[in-house]
């Protein structure tokens, strides 16, 4: 839901009742009182047991006046009664998280909310439905197999924070407890995993919303134990170190005899084992002893292993991101099979439109960023002259042609503007079939919000137009709001549905076509799969944000100082941030070393249709490429088994940069590609493989085969294209001894991309 996370607690002190509380976090400020009351709508009405006692708002104290203005809503109060179907609804209640870590009251009478005993509670049964909701935060084997840790123990089950951290709303409840450990006098903050780094991300900006000139400390991964002995760690005494997950705390114990600190310095956020000391900080202990779920891990030394004494095989895990590091990894072609059904005439009626963007705000939600944002607006105000319609047009005249009743008394649209468009387009369609009829427009926002029965929308039928489908989530919602009218029909009509598969079209049109008595039909004029803009995947765009400010502090601190190469950041910075309002269309990428921008060539191979390639915007090829990989990702997961595809080893081959070598296309590869696919690091035939293709690129940095030399570059700074420690150096230096004595621009850009990754393999075992 909307940046919030709602969970149910159960909550008796020794001077009340059992309480049935519904518990609503919000880690941001940028809700309304209506998006509130939304949100205690979708989830109050989808309860079927017993309805909450108290409805609980917990934010930081920076959020507080926001907080109280919920409390004392008069929008949200009389509109809970009917989500509970109670007459007397559950009271609301605030209480705020202060910068120095303790709670206060947004009023008094959330006074017993804020006693110590209740928080305890509050922060165990939170992160306890993070944890047991998220498949696969504990991985066992069910006695077939037992693991060895990267600390060299075995054990028979172990677990893997970066599955129960995959909401962006729960990783924030999970940087919420973690705030209070970031005390003023930390200026380094140490991860055995970068993969809960967004959690210190979050913990910090939580800190920042209660003292806005607060000094954010500098945040790294040592990755864990291998790293422990050869990063180079600063500032000890002014550091707090986080570690993601444990099964016996070893981890913990080493830091601190490693440094002589103390462990009010460390914390832990996943904790699964014996009972820990008491000096220990945990965020949540999810063992069953503790009043968790799961049944405790049981460690042994590898000399005195009682699984494998009863020859029970045992899996390596590998490397701070606990990949099995057993698992043939699977190198894939990417291949003409892999190209969707529906992609070469989706793009031959849209590429060089404008249409397709990337890095794009949603229109319908500002708060929420679209990897992959297809713009209709304009393709619905396109004039209805047929010499110059689109397919897509065509076929939706037709469509309307047959599914428009005669009855239709109004028009409802999702209220953003493609909607709005394709409603407009509707109603221009009408008048030329029903003459001078006018069918009145209403955006959804303005449907009343109680007695639908009583108003202009009780009788008659209506149709429901969204531009595009992601979610149906606001589709339901109107659903709902309409719930109580009579027998009279509603159908739903939808430009574009583009969701991850036919599976989970078929989930969301059933959803909103569900009524009282039978169903509503649905129709939609294309269907198109691609990748979900999934919260736990990191948007490239934000990547690169984050790791040029990173790189800008890097070149600072290690004094080298090119005041052109820092204005040339600034400016992609500057384009990056704007261009988020209205997607990227030509900035996706680096230039090449020239300064040029990277464009497709003749000859495509995805593409079976003739188009001009000055029309060809990067994002039509990055939109491609994306939507290749997903069916590539797809039918190779299918092949290797669902086993390898949880533990990212479907590789992406080294081989697909040589089949596809124009820069544009290999740089969407690299920006494409999931967690795990670009990692050559497990497999020495592969890893040596991805050096050749670095050496190509490398050598050729000045002329075409080399145009992606950037893009390969910032690539390996991100550390999402991985390969093994002395290839990797090798090619780095290779590449360095060519670009001595270059003094052009981006020639200086690649050479202090360059050093910073060679830096960082260098620090770093890899």
């Amino acid at each position: 839901m909307k940046e919030t996370f709602i969970f149910d607690l159960d909550w008796q002190s020794t001077s009340q009742r059992p309480l049935r509380i519904t518990t609503v976090f919000f880690p941001k400020g940028s809700i309304t009182e209506r998006q509130c009351r939304d949100i205690l709508k979708t989830y109050l009405e989808a309860k079927y047991d017993a309805p909450p006692d108290v409805v609980l708002l917990v934010g930081t104290a920076g959020l507080r006046d926001l907080l109280g203005i919920f409390c004392n809503s008069r929008l949200i109060n009389d509109s809970i009664p009917s989500f509970t179907r109670r007459s007397d609804p559950p009271a609301v209640r605030a209480i705020c998280l202060t910068k120095s870590g303790t709670f206060i009251p947004c009023s008094e009478a959330a006074q017993p909310f804020v006693e110590q005993a209740f928080v305890t509670e509050l922060q165990r049964q939170g992160m306890l439905t993070i944890a047991k909701n998220n498949a696969s935060t504990v991985i066992e084997s069910a006695g077939m197999v037992h693991y060895v840790k990267p600390s060299g123990d075995h054990t028979n089950r172990f677990i893997r924070a970066a599955n129960a951290l995959v909401k962006s709303s729960e990783i924030a409840f999970v940087a919420f407890w973690l705030s209070p450990f970031i005390t003023d006098d930390i200026d380094v903050i140490y991860t055995d995993t970068a993969g809960i780094n967004g959690v210190v991300f979050n913990a910090t900006l939580l800190k920042l919303q209660n003292d806005k000139n607060w000094s954010v400390p500098y945040v790294d991964s040592f990755s864990s134990y291998k790293g422990l002995d050869t990063y180079p760690f600063t500032s000890i005494r002014r550091s707090l170190f986080v570690i993601s997950a444990s099964t016996s705390g070893a981890l913990a114990n080493k830091v601190k005899e490693k440094f002589g600190i103390h462990k009010s310095r460390i914390v832990t956020l996943f904790y699964l084992g014996a009972k820990p000391s008491s000096a220990d900080q945990i965020l949540c202990d999810i063992t069953k002893s503790a009043a968790g779920f799961a049944e405790p891990a049981t460690s042994y030394s590898a000399v005195k292993c009682v699984l494998c004494q009863s020859n029970i095989p045992a899996i390596a895990i590998d490397g701070d991101q606990f990949l099995l590091g057993h698992l043939e990894p699977h190198s894939e072609l990417i291949q003409s099979r892999n190209v969707p059904r529906w992609l070469n005439q989706f793009m031959s009626e849209f590429y060089g439109k404008k249409v397709l963007r990337t890095y794009r705000s949603d229109p319908a939600a500002p708060e929420r960023t679209r990897e992959l944002f297809i713009d209709l607006k304009q393709i619905y105000e396109t004039e209805h002259d047929k010499a110059i319609q689109s397919g897509l047009l065509w076929r939706l005249d037709r469509k309307l042609d047959h599914c428009l009743p005669v009855t239709l008394q109004r028009v409802i649209y999702i209220d953003d503007p493609s909607s709005k468009a394709l409603a407009e387009r509707i109603r221009h369609h009408l008048q030329q079939h029903w003459g001078e009829r006018d069918i009145p427009l209403t955006p959804h926002s303005r449907l009343p919000d109680e007695n639908i029965e009583s108003s202009d929308f009780a009788k008659g039928t209506l149709l429901l137009v969204a531009g595009t489908l992601i979610t149906g989530q606001q589709m339901m919602s109107v659903n709902q709001t309409l719930r109580n009218r009579s027998g009279d029909s509603i159908v739903y009509f939808v430009g574009i549905t583009r969701t991850t598969d036919e599976q989970r079209l078929q989930e969301i049109r059933s959803n909103i076509q569900f009524a009282r008595h039978g169903s509503h039909p649905f129709f939609s004029v294309a269907d198109i799969f691609i990748p979900d803009d999934g919260l736990s995947r990191v948007i490239p765009w934000d990547a690169e944000r984050y790791h040029w400010i990173r790189f800008k502090r890097r070149v600072v601190q290690a004094q080298m100082l090119d005041r052109e190469v820092f204005k040339w950041i600034d400016e992609r910075l500057a384009v990056l941030r704007k261009g988020r309002s209205h997607g990227l269309l030509d900035e996706l990428f680096l230039p090449t070393i020239d300064g040029a921008r990277l464009a497709l060539r003749p000859g495509f191979a995805f593409w079976e249709f003739p188009y001009n390639k000055d029309l060809v915007t990067q994002a039509d090829v990055y939109f491609s490429v994306a939507a290749i990989l997903h069916v590539w990702r797809e039918e190779n997961a299918r092949k290797v088994g669902d086993f390898s595809r949880r533990y990212g080893r479907i590789i992406i081959s080294p081989k697909n940069f040589y089949r596809y070598n124009d820069g544009i296309i290999q740089a969407s590869i690299l920006r494409a590609a999931g967690q795990g696919e670009l990692d050559y690091r497990y497999d020495e035939q592969l890893s040596n493989a991805m050096y050749t293709v670095l050496t190509s690129v490398f050598s050729n940095f000045d002329n075409t085969r080399g145009e992606a030399t950037l893009e390969f570059l910032l690539a390996l700074l991100q550390k999402h294209l991985n390969l093994g420690r002395e290839p990797l150096l090798k090619a780095l230096d290779d590449l360095n001894e060519r670009l001595k004595g270059r003094t052009g621009l981006h020639e200086r850009i690649a050479q202090q991309l360059c050093a910073a990754v060679r830096d960082d393999v260098v620090r770093r075992t890899i």
